[in-house]
């Protein structure tokens, strides 16, 4: 461990001096490995990983202990995304490893389909007393207005906590998730410091 962490300071006084002495920097470039350039994920799932890779002609990638790696790190970012979509970066959003695995998740109809649950719940749980209330009513010898009252008084209060339920559903904020459909994503790899480098690769997300 020591021998490699002294192998990268090593790597990065490199990168300082070579800036300093002809004002020139490494640089690097970024690829992916979307086969056919698409990559498909269904609706509120996770994509298969697919690889980054950083490749450097000029130094930017070194191999101390025979493990490639970057003389800064690298942090890589999406945009393009669809909304409620989102990129994972493994090992971490900021590595120095050359190559990093990428997924993208998405999310599925959630808000309105739990309303529409609950206001059924509601529904038969407030209609049930009324129901046995007219069946008990109807089996009996003496059916006296009163008991009709209370019945329809029963039925009548079920329906009213219906419609707060509905109101009350009605002021969230229904969504169907990720849009299906095709959006254009770019993966941006860029270094810190005062003179950041940065590579970019892109692809097509097609949400099924």
């Amino acid at each position: 461990m020591s021998t490699l962490l002294a192998a990268l300071i090593l790597s990065s006084l490199s990168y300082a001096a070579a800036q300093a002495d002809d004002g020139t920097s490494p640089t690097f470039s970024l690829s992916n490995g979307v086969s056919g350039g698409t990559m498909t994920v269904l609706q509120g799932q996770v994509s298969n990983p697919i690889d980054l890779t950083v490749t450097s002609s000029n130094g930017f990638v070194v191999t101390p202990g025979g493990n490639p790696s970057t003389i800064l790190p690298v942090t890589y970012t999406c945009t393009g995304l669809p909304l409620a979509a989102q990129c994972n970066f493994s090992p971490s959003l900021t590595t120095s490893a050359t190559t990093v695995s990428l997924t993208i998740s998405t999310q599925g109809p959630t808000v309105a389909q739990h309303r529409r649950e609950s206001q059924g719940a509601i529904l038969y749980a407030a209609l049930l007393p009324g129901f046995f209330g007219i069946l008990i009513i109807a089996g009996s010898r003496t059916r006296s207005a009163r008991a009709w009252r209370v019945v329809g008084l029963t039925v009548a209060v079920a329906f009213f906590l219906l419609g707060l339920s509905s109101c009350a559903g009605s002021n969230g904020n229904p969504s169907s998730g990720t849009p299906r459909g095709s959006s254009g994503i770019v993966v941006n790899a860029t270094t810190g410091g005062m003179n950041p480098i940065s590579a970019s690769t892109g692809f097509t997300l097609t949400v099924n």
